[in-house]
């Protein structure tokens, strides 16, 4: 008999995921301290260019919506997790067991998670995000391709989430020279690897009124995609031709200082053994 899980659409990619999300529980310590060891090694191993204010809303601790495509999803927080750890910020995650997985690697970072997306949860996940930005402060990252695609074309979220929280976009993109590609994905999800060179880009604060039209939201929807899509391409071709590709986004934003990094590290955060905040608790 098949199993109940398996359907004619299934694929080896599915199968391998399947047995490893099953097996992760016995695993979730081992994950957090690897993740914890990849962090070092990036950070320390690749060549990074940092361009555009997102760098500098994290350091002054300014919060904002951080919005980028699926495929940047990994490279964007390897680079960012130096900064964000105890710098308050929430995300959306799926319920479903990569979920889990996620949940667990960034344990040791102050993330809090609320669980939903389109197959269900999803608004009651969004109005956590409005209320973590609205009420405490927080800095929101969302995908803005959302949970299923199509890849790099916006969504309604990001807007969403500006408009009730008052908070401005900013624009994200992480791309880099090393990476490997889960081409068989719809997102075309990239993974970092040690070495090579990265190239982080962001764009200028997009703001929303809290009366906007639906004309107005859709053309801000527009623009949103367009730079995404500037960026995703700008990132391209600095792999080919080197800085000159990316000048448009203003001059390298240097990495933090001594003194910066000390203050990164002495802030608070949860035990290894431990797991990230959730929404709803589970």
């Amino acid at each position: 008999m098949a199993h109940p899980e398996r359907s004619s659409r299934d694929t080896p990619l599915r199968a391998v995921r399947r047995r490893i999300t099953d097996l992760q529980v016995l695993f979730f310590p081992l994950i957090r301290i690897v993740g914890r060891i990849w962090c070092f090694a990036m950070h320390r191993l690749v060549r990074s260019d940092r361009r555009g204010p997102l760098f500098e809303y994290i350091k002054n601790e300014r919060p904002c919506i951080i919005a980028y495509w699926h495929q940047d999803s990994i490279p964007l927080l390897f680079e960012l997790i130096r900064y964000t750890r105890g710098y308050p910020c929430s995300a959306m995650l799926s319920r479903g067991r990569m979920g889990d997985f996620v949940v667990n690697l960034l344990a040791p970072w102050h993330f809090r998670f609320a669980r939903g997306s389109n197959s269900g949860g999803g608004r009651a996940a969004l109005d956590q995000l409005a209320l973590d930005g609205r009420k405490d402060g927080r800095s929101v990252f969302i995908t803005v391709d959302g949970s299923r695609g199509p890849a790099r074309q916006a969504r309604w979220g990001a807007v969403q989430l500006a408009r009730e929280t008052g908070l401005p976009i900013i624009a994200a993109r992480a791309w880099g020279s090393n990476l490997i590609v889960l081409e068989r994905t719809w997102m075309k999800l990239g993974f970092p690897l040690p070495f090579g060179r990265a190239v982080f880009l962001s764009d200028e604060p997009i703001r929303v009124p809290a009366n906007a039209t639906p004309e107005q939201l859709e053309t801000i929807r527009i623009d949103l995609e367009q730079r995404l899509n500037r960026m995703a391409d700008a990132s391209m071709e600095y792999l080919v031709r080197g800085p000159a590709a990316v000048e448009a986004w203003g001059k390298p934003v240097l990495g933090m200082g001594e003194a910066e990094r000390r203050r990164v590290e002495a802030a608070s955060a949860p035990p290894v053994g431990a797991v990230c905040e959730t929404y709803p608790p589970g």
